[in-house]
């Protein structure tokens, strides 16, 4: 006899104990697959089935997986190049300002800490690491024409020093050595007056301004660092001079306006112009970037050419100068000798 599940629930215990197990229970199974409608089967396996869940789950959160990785890996790409070579004038001269004093400051620290006497040179480090500020240039481009103001009135000054000569002491840069790669500008009678006023050469910003002198002597004035609107990788260097109140690293400048005047001592009145390269800092004549406009007073005085005011850096390789550390061996105190100065015609 078949029992309905009914039929099956309210049998007597006693009587199917026995025959629950092994007779009873497995017809009600099979009887029931048979005689369910199929259709009905299916929609109950479909919805009751856990397999067509989880096989869907894994298939939705797997496929957006590759299309999301992707981004962090070429975020960072464009990053390492982008930063320097996207800075505007402006923010490269504020990285400039901002290395310099840092630099100052870690100077200061080892002062403060009592460290090894700091080795003070004129002589540029090669350069190491990345171009933080994006003004390292090409070592070989011919230098802009910036400088459009003379930094002294030109009637004060007598005689000029030769690039490359052997006065005062060794300047040089990073591919030359032992030379004077700026020019000194000798005043009338040899006396640096406090009346002489000291104009910026070029419109731009100050990047610092630190005291003058080497080997520890704190006597010779300042030095005023400005950086040329448009031509970061450049930068004037104007010695020994006094300073106007209140300029300082930040300030804007523009061509003639005054900086500050001569110390007032027997003291010469110099300028540098470094480019900063790949390799480490170029010195360029500052008449090798003056505009025509500022050279003309010079031509006036007798100067012919701005070549006359530099020595080669063929002579020089041929006919080397010796040094003890930022000193020449022989340094001139002929302040008559033209192959190292070029006298002006009077003014």
């Amino acid at each position: 006899a078949t029992l309905t599940p009914n039929e099956e629930l309210e049998a007597d215990p006693t009587e199917t104990a026995t025959t629950l197990p092994t007779y009873n229970y497995v017809p009600v199974t099979t009887s029931v697959s048979p005689t369910a409608t199929p259709a009905t089967s299916q929609e109950k396996l479909a919805a009751e089935s856990p397999t067509p869940g989880p096989t869907a789950i894994p298939t939705a959160t797997a496929t957006p997986i590759p299309t999301v990785s992707p981004p962090p890996t070429a975020t960072p790409t464009p990053m390492p190049t982008a930063t320097p070579t996207g800075l505007t004038n402006e923010e490269k001269v504020a990285c400039l300002i901002t290395s310099m004093k840092e630099a100052q400051e870690q100077i200061r620290q080892k002062i403060m800490q009592g460290g090894e006497p700091l080795e003070i040179s004129s002589k540029p480090k090669n350069f190491e690491g990345e171009d933080e500020c994006g003004v390292r240039s090409d070592s070989g481009e011919t230098p802009p024409l910036f400088v459009t103001h003379n930094h002294v009135d030109t009637g004060v000054i007598t005689q000029l020093s030769k690039f490359r000569s052997h006065a005062g002491h060794d300047y040089s840069d990073s591919y030359e050595d032992c030379s004077s790669m700026k020019h000194y500008f000798y005043f009338v009678n040899g006396q640096s007056k406090t009346e002489y006023a000291v104009y910026s050469p070029v419109t731009g910003t100050v990047l610092t301004i630190m005291n003058d002198g080497l080997g520890g002597d704190t006597t010779a004035g300042s030095v005023i660092w400005i950086s040329p609107d448009g031509y970061p990788s450049y930068y004037v260097k104007v010695f020994h001079t006094e300073p106007i109140a209140g300029l300082d690293a930040g300030s804007t400048v523009t061509a003639g306006d005054v900086i500050g005047n001569a110390i007032g001592k027997n003291e010469t009145n110099d300028v540098a112009i470094h480019q900063y390269t790949h390799e480490g800092e170029r010195y360029v004549s500052v008449f090798d970037v003056m505009s025509d406009a500022a050279f003309e007073p010079w031509k006036r005085r007798g100067v012919n050419s701005r070549e006359s005011l530099a020595i080669t850096a063929d002579y020089r390789k041929a006919y080397p100068l010796a040094c003890n550390g930022d000193f020449f061996v022989e340094r001139t105190a002929d302040f008559s000798d033209t192959t190292t100065w070029v006298m002006l015609n009077p003014a």
